[in-house]
């Protein structure tokens, strides 16, 4: 579970459902040495094995200079998020929760129910158990 989850009921949060995104991805042969110091700063980073041992890593893709001698953007490749709370995959498109500022947390709704539904007021509770029932999925 993310640290601080003790707070998840303190922070602003909405309802979100990720869309596909670009992805850079950067393929790497068995046992090549990966220079860490071109990859893309950011904490969003998924690697994939291949056959025959070699390496993908793709990072997701909004736009702007890359270096192209190490990366090339995949359409649509940035296809799920994981939940913060249980790792629990969220395919794209799936309602899920975000918090509305930094540090950004995405919670999946088992977790969101869990660490912040379960631990809010009994009126705002309500609140978000109505919405949910007429398909308004607003933010506790």
């Amino acid at each position: 579970m993310t640290d601080g989850a003790m707070d998840f009921p303190a922070r602003h949060w909405m309802p979100s459902r990720i869309p596909n995104r670009d992805a850079l991805a950067a393929r790497f042969a068995a046992g090549a040495a990966v220079p860490t110091e071109r990859l893309p700063k950011t904490h969003e980073q998924r690697w994939y094995s291949e056959v025959g041992g070699g390496q993908i890593l793709r990072v997701p893709y909004d736009g702007g200079p890359f270096d192209d001698t190490l990366f090339v953007v995949e359409k649509q490749a940035w296809d799920h998020t994981t939940c913060d709370g249980c790792t629990k995959v969220i395919p794209a498109m799936t309602l899920c929760y975000v918090t509305v500022q930094n540090p950004y947390v995405g919670l999946c709704i088992s977790c969101y129910k869990t660490h912040v539904v379960s631990k809010i007021s009994l009126l705002r509770r309500a609140r978000w158990y109505m919405r949910r029932v007429v398909g308004a999925h607003g933010a506790a």
